[in-house]
């Protein structure tokens, strides 16, 4: 029997907002469950996360959340079993913009979000649950700490492992690779449980990164297995494989936790976006600076490092752009304690996956 695989990845905070198209039920979770009694859950599930947001219950940073950029058009329409009409949709895999998304490519996009790949698609979600590439949702900001404050719904009852092998079965699924890269989300699912009820369940873990920084070499991963690999070489996957892609060396494991002597998450829970933020502006400079040595001088900043460099040096545009894109007033340490807005944080995540990515496939100096 030719195998049928199934990726599981995350979301990500990063969201397309150029289109929006009217809703479709074909190709969503629910419909893929023929509406039966574990698709009934989940939508029950969703308004049930999406409810304290509408009524402004639920706060981040003193302001109702429902104020946030990407929750003011929010409304409880059909991806939440609901009836209102106005909500502005996009596929899944069409709207979420994060690190995972652009290194699967645009090709690859296109194809899921049309149902024509080889493969599936399955994405946790903070504010859904569980999605298919293909399902029409609306954009949102949720953080996984935020529905914690819920009682974390979506291990409540085990409903996201429960919809998970439901739709293995109802889709005849043999092998699950778990690419969700982090802890948390990954903790969302009883994977011993996914194992029983599947053939073959590998969880991918990197060498060199893990947690959210992986979900960019995770990314290239499902894009070069959905595009590239014959159905024999998916059947072939097995325990111990290594992938050896641009940025990354990619091991297929049994077990969730990341082998000894590859790289192992760290908990950033206690870190504030804006810290987290600063973390990343600090990474963006240290790359520079280890690329282009001769123009960092001690106490420099990015920008001022950014300026030293000449146009067209072994830089990308789209690169240096996307630094530049970067609010120039928190580029010091001091403001790690000021939480950025969405449109910022979506700024320097956008910056460090690029920079990240052409100081792996090339920015690093020749030996």
């Amino acid at each position: 029997m030719e195998q049928k695989v199934l990726m599981v990845t995350i979301g990500s905070n990063n969201k397309t907002e150029d289109e929006c198209l009217p809703y479709a039920t074909d190709g969503s979770v629910a419909n893929r469950l023929q509406y039966g009694p574990e698709a009934k859950s989940l939508l029950k599930r969703r308004r049930e996360v999406l409810a304290p947001i509408l009524n402004e219950s639920l706060h981040r940073d003193g302001k109702p959340l429902h104020e946030s950029l990407y929750n003011t058009g929010l409304v409880e329409g059909p991806d939440f079993g609901g009836k209102a009409q106005a909500g502005c949709y996009l596929p899944a895999v069409l709207r979420f913009d994060g690190r995972f998304y652009r290194a699967l490519g645009n090709a690859q996009r296109l194809s899921l979000a049309k149902q024509q790949s080889r493969g599936e698609l399955l994405i946790v979600s903070t504010l859904y649950g569980l999605l298919t590439a293909a399902e029409p949702i609306q954009r949102y900001n949720l953080d996984i700490d935020e529905v914690d404050t819920l009682g974390q719904p979506w291990t409540k009852d085990g409903l996201l492992t429960e919809v998970l092998c439901a739709y293995i079965k109802y889709q005849r699924i043999t092998c699950v690779l778990d690419l969700t890269a982090t802890t948390r989300f990954r903790q969302l699912i009883d994977w011993n449980r996914v194992r029983r009820a599947v053939d073959k369940l590998l969880h991918c873990h990197g060498r060199q990164i893990a947690g959210d920084a992986s979900l960019l070499a995770l990314g290239d991963l499902a894009r070069k297995l959905l595009s590239e690999w014959s159905p024999e070489e998916l059947e072939s996957l097995h325990a111990g494989q290594e992938l050896h892609l641009p940025s990354e060396v990619v091991v297929f494991s049994t077990e969730a936790e990341s082998p000894a002597g590859w790289a192992t998450e760290v908990d950033r829970r206690q870190l504030t976006h804006g810290q987290q933020l600063n973390e990343w502006r600090k990474a963006i400079r240290k790359m520079l600076q280890h690329r282009f040595p001769k123009y960092f001088v001690e106490g420099m900043s990015l920008f001022q490092l950014l300026q030293k460099i000449p146009r067209g040096i072994e830089m990308p545009d789209s690169v240096r752009r996307s630094i530049t894109r970067i609010r120039q007033d928190r580029n010091d340490a001091e403001c790690r304690d000021q939480d950025p807005d969405d449109r910022e944080w979506e700024r320097v995540t956008e910056a460090y996956d690029l920079v990240t990515n052409w100081y792996k496939g090339h920015g690093r100096p020749r030996p």
